[in-house]
């Protein structure tokens, strides 16, 4: 692991990045941006410019079929 993804850990387990993430959830009413879902909701970040003090557009609320499908270009659920 570079010292980049284990600052990035550690930022994640950080109170100040867990204020953010109760704030983002708000911001976005706790709903998946992309479907709506409502449960198992991650923010994700869209770039890494701002990281510690992100905007609004540098992160998305998403759930995790959506996660999982902005991480990967390619659909998992193309494969069921």
């Amino acid at each position: 692991m570079t010292n980049k993804q284990k600052e990035y850990r550690k930022y994640l387990a950080s109170d100040d990045w867990k204020k953010r993430r109760d704030n983002i959830r708000e911001a976005f009413g706790h709903k998946c941006a992309c479907c709506g879902e409502t449960e198992s909701l991650s923010v994700h970040h869209l770039n890494y410019d701002n990281l510690g003090h992100e905007r609004m557009r540098d992160v998305v609320l998403l759930c995790n079929g959506c996660h999982l499908e902005a991480q990967h270009p390619l659909s998992y659920r193309d494969w069921e």
